[in-house]
């Protein structure tokens, strides 16, 4: 219980935390950008979320919209519909371990934060605490009432959690202080109050609060319920909304209204008292009730409202001293309840003829939602007009995807404000325009909102892309967070307790990193945790994070990485910052703050190669692994070949500063022979045709996927780049054979890429992620500003080596999908080594060799008996009129 004034703004400037949730009925959404965001955003809380309700957003956009600048850019609004209201008043920040539980009376207004009397209080975590229980419990309300959450409101809802994974433990709930939690349909407030404070027989009860129902339901519940000898109502008589007729029908024996006395502060006398208080006076302890509720029947007796308060038990008198009410209490402050009316009501209808919850913008797609029932089927069609700064900046169709969801791709000028939407369906006299909503760039949103493990990556990117020993750092790391994530055994930064590895000690000699340090990647896949409640593997959550700072810096360009605080436990960060101040240890140097000799440029050199062959193996490991299983794929392992490639891209055919004389770190040679093997059992495995043998074909076809998501669609883009330039190489250096299993592997393989890839492109098509030729040609552009590699090959030569994949790889399925075993065309064409020809057990493939009446072929992605290739009679094939192309 507070025993002390709290200025909220003063509060949300002490503290570190990473995230805040606050949840509001209406609010000042300017104040909010002018005053509260500034606030939490220097002082290192990125991720901010309001969730408020429908009716009230609908009322604060129409009447401030034009003048707000970063809703939907830099914070996220999710509206919540209620039968009634959506009510609760609470200020939820977190961190990796520590926490802040602000929970009270006060909207997110002017008002709220400082003229008015409001009752908050303030509960804090640091570490494990027995506070926990209440943290977890609010966390559950909100995941209740967020359900509608999409997009950018659902992705910081995620970042919360991955965050501050302590919110999602098992806690026991205290004992006291109790949430007391109110939603539509539920239990009722005064059922709960009667749970919590039993059979105690009440002498008084003392309520404060500004709005009472019509009928006094609120106050005949709590007196039916708890039978007090005396009730006192407690108000400000110019501003309380209660029908004072009603009062004298009460059948009460000792019943006061009194006026309350203001205790002395800063505040005007006039200031209005919208706290919400319940006390609960006996002979042996006292219960007090202070949060969200009004004295009413949809707060307190059958729930319309969304509702939260907070039940204390303390000692006799004790709530009455400290929240100086004892002068409000005496019967000289009594006054004449008949005088006392019902306040009107301000209007709560939005100003369009339904609502949207949300408006969410993806790259150049807009999705708007619809609340409540939707439209009839006939509806197919409407049109969405949006306002930036309170212009019009135009219209564009929208086109129905589903009952409550509208899509349309609008050309927006730049705005630098927010941009607001609304809906129209209909035509004439007949159309109806939707409430406005603020179109939400989930683009935008990401970049302003940074996890510190977001920071973190973009670190790590910022190293790799530095041209300095650093890079060796930022690659071992990667591997590390690619694929050793395990949230059941993380430290502060969330990663693997052997994540560390790049701090180690290295051996002077020319070997990689031992293996031992790493876990078998059978038990790593056994122990990766599972995100509670979500579905979601601990990696995916980290996996996005690390996938957008390098897609950021190695396909944008971006020269700095984010300046915010450094994760704990990071070696990257904590070298940063030593480097800064000129206090970094010897051997390893950021570029412009030292020099290496002989010796540390050869080992930084050599740790450079090492990482990039180590994350193309470990890769390698991983499919091989799930196709042993026969597991299946998830989108992790999409966004895992995109960096895995994203990072090849950016490092062949470039040299680590002050050692140029080692030559290049990473070859494209080596891209073929570490990366290709992963392309093959993804992407360009063999599939038994006419069979429903589901282990068969590309693991590809096994993954869940939503090929609208952006990192999907990115990951189809950056595959045919990579595959283009890989083919490309092939066909420069034809006579240098690759190998899957080492050079001294008499099973290895050569000469593949080429089908390979092009069977890799034919999966991305079935898959629907095969980039247009404008998509793939807008990645290769924004990849040549930091691919040498790229740049070496050429933009024209590059577009054309994809348009021929792409055509080639339209054959194999049309050839694939009309095979039949049992009617081979008679053939006439003279089979040779190189040749694509279709198999009942591999679909198409390449010849590798003839041997009489037999050829044997590429068994593309799965080894059969420790060998890559299959022998089948050569009548049983049909050509395809394609080859291996020199």
């Amino acid at each position: 219980m507070p025993s002390e004034a709290i200025e909220l703004l003063a509060r949300l400037k002490t503290g570190t935390y990473e995230n805040c949730v606050i949840i509001t009925y209406n609010a000042d959404l300017f104040f909010f950008e002018q005053v509260v965001l500034p606030t939490l955003r220097s002082h290192g809380c990125y991720n901010n979320l309001l969730l408020m309700d429908l009716k009230q957003y609908d009322l604060s956009l129409a009447s401030a919209g034009h003048m707000l600048g970063r809703l939907g850019k830099s914070y996220s609004v999710l509206p919540v519909p209620a039968s009634g209201a959506f009510h609760p008043k609470v200020i939820l920040q977190t961190g990796s371990r520590n926490g802040r539980l602000i929970l009270g009376s006060g909207n997110l207004t002017v008002r709220g934060f400082s003229s008015n009397w409001e009752l908050f209080s303030e509960v804090s975590r640091t570490g494990e605490s027995e506070g926990d229980g209440l943290f977890q419990q609010i966390w559950r309300y909100i995941r209740t009432v967020a359900q509608g959450a999409v997009g950018a409101t659902e992705r910081q809802l995620r970042q919360v959690e991955e965050t501050s994974p302590w919110l999602a433990e098992d806690a026991e709930a205290p004992t006291w202080p109790r949430l007391l939690l109110g939603q539509p349909g539920g239990t009722s407030i005064v059922a709960q109050l009667r749970e919590a404070i039993g059979n105690t027989a009440i002498q008084r009860l003392v309520v404060l609060s500004p709005c009472f129902d019509p009928e006094l339901r609120g106050v005949r519940e709590l007196v039916d319920t708890f039978k007090p000898q005396q009730v006192w109502l407690v108000v400000q008589p110019d501003s309380v909304s209660i029908p004072g007729n009603k009062i004298s029908k009460l059948k009460i024996k000792e019943f006061f209204v009194s006026q309350f006395n203001a205790p002395q502060s800063g505040k005007s006398a006039e200031a209005f008292l919208h706290a919400k208080t319940y006390i609960f006076e006996s002979k042996s302890a006292d219960y007090c009730l202070w949060g969200s509720p009004n004295c009413s029947k949809a707060a307190l007796v059958e729930p319309t409202n969304f509702e939260v308060g907070l039940l204390q038990k303390g000692k006799p008198g004790e709530f009455v001293k400290t929240l100086n009410l004892a002068s409000s209490l005496k019967k000289n402050r009594c006054i004449d309840p008949s005088g006392l009316s019902l306040r009107e009501q301000k209007a709560t209808a939005g100003s369009g003829s339904f609502r949207l919850l949300a408006a969410e913008m993806r790259d150049d797609t807009i999705q708007v939602f619809v609340a409540g029932d939707g439209f009839g089927e006939e509806v197919r069609r409407g049109r969405l007009m949006f306002w930036g700064a309170g212009r019009p900046l135009g219209e564009v169709e929208a086109i129905r995807q589903a009952e409550k969801t509208f899509t349309a791709k609008p050309r927006l000028p730049h705005a630098g404000g927010t941009v607001i939407c609304r809906l129209t369906i209909g035509n004439g006299a007949d159309a109806v325009t939707s409430t406005p909503a603020a179109v939400h760039f989930l683009g935008e949103i990401a970049e302003s909102t940074p996890s510190r493990r977001s920071c973190q990556a973009d670190r790590i990117s910022a190293a790799i892309r530095s041209g300095s020993a650093d890079w060796a750092k930022g690659l071992e790391s990667i591997v590390e967070l690619l694929f050793r994530i395990e949230s059941s055994e993380a430290g502060d930064d969330g990663v693997g307790q052997t994540h560390q590895v790049a701090s180690k000690k290295e051996k002077s000699e020319d070997t990689e990193i031992a293996d031992e340090q790493f876990q078998e990647y059978e038990d790593f896949v056994g122990s990766t945790a599972q995100a509670r409640g979500k579905g979601a593997s601990a990696a995916s959550l980290f996996l996005e994070d690390i996938l957008s700072a390098l897609s950021s810096q190695m396909l944008r360009g971006v020269e700095e990485s984010s300046d915010d605080e450094d994760l704990d436990g990071s070696d990257l960060a904590k070298y940063q910052e030593e480097a800064e101040s000129g206090s970094a240890e010897a051997g390893v140097v950021v570029e412009g703050h030292g020099f290496l000799d002989a010796d540390e440029a050869f080992e930084a050199h050599r740790r450079i190669r090492n990482a990039y062959h180590r994350l193309m193996q470990r890769l390698a490991k991983r499919c091989e692994w799930l196709r042993d299983n026969g597991s299946t794929v998830s989108a992790d392992d999409f966004w895992r070949l995109s960096a895995v490639n994203l990072l090849a891209l950016n490092g062949c055919g470039r040299t680590l500063s002050q050692a140029e004389s080692f030559g290049t770190v990473l070859e494209p040679y080596n891209v073929l022979g570490d990366l290709l093997p992963s392309m093959a059992v993804l992407l360009g495995r063999v599939r038994v045709l006419r069979s429903d043998n589901a282990n068969s074909g590309p693991l590809g076809f096994r993954a869940s996927l939503d090929i609208s998501d952006h990192r999907t669609r990115q990951f189809g883009a950056i595959t045919a780049l990579i595959l283009s330039a890989l083919v490309d190489r092939r066909r420069h250096w034809n006579k240098q054979p690759v190998f899957f299993r080492g050079e001294d592997d008499p099973n290895g393989w050569p000469y593949f890429t080429d089908i390979v890839a092009t069977r890799s492109i034919a999966t991305l098509s079935r898959l629907g992620l095969l980039p247009t030729a404008e998509e793939y040609s807008a990645v290769l552009g924004n990849s040549l500003k930091t691919s040498s590699w790229l740049s070496g090959i050429g933009v024209a030569c590059l577009e054309k080596t994809f348009a021929e994949l792409s055509r080639r790889a339209k054959v194999i399925r049309d050839v694939e999908d009309k095979f039949n075993p049992n009617r081979l065309p008679a053939s006439t064409v003279q089979l040779k080594p190189g040749a694509w020809v279709c198999a009942p057990s591999s679909g198409v493939t390449e010849v590798a060799e003839i041997t009489g009446q037999f050829v044997q072929l590429a068994f593309i992605g799965e080894p059969e008996d420790d060998t890559w290739f299959r022998k089948i009679k050569a009548n049983c094939v049909q050509p395809t009129g394609l080859s291996r192309s020199c």
